[in-house]
């Protein structure tokens, strides 16, 4: 017999927010590979290389949330951490690095009821 897997479900606030949040993070990724930041005249190069490459990586992992994957939890962790250490070496400690704390860690309280879905 064929082994029936449960249908994998996402609550509506899920897939809204984690929708919102891949939107928010594309369009900041480009506005800071553009250039269109509002940061400090002094910001170095590497800074800003190292923030366009956090935020592509966190699209990468909010896919991955949204296809199931766990890793992506942890990937998303990990570049939300590098992208606040980054921040705070530009000097810039903002509401907005708070932000970016809290939108992950909103991510993964919605996921919460449906993390044995994820592979």
């Amino acid at each position: 017999m064929l082994e029936r897997r449960p249908l994998k479900r996402r609550s509506i606030f899920f897939v809204v927010w984690l929708l919102l949040y891949i939107a928010f993070l594309i369009g900041t990724a480009i506005l800071v590979f553009v250039g269109f930041i509002n940061r400090p005249k002094e910001l170095e190069d590497f800074l800003l290389l190292g923030l366009g490459l956090c935020y592509v990586v966190n699209v990468m992992s909010a896919l991955a949330i949204w296809h199931w994957w766990k890793w992506g939890f942890f990937v998303l962790a990990a570049s939300i951490i590098a992208t606040v250490g980054l921040t705070v070496v530009e000097g810039s400690t903002s509401v907005w690095t708070l932000a970016g704390l809290l939108a992950g860690y909103i991510v993964v309280v919605i996921a919460r009821p449906s993390w044995y879905y994820f592979e």
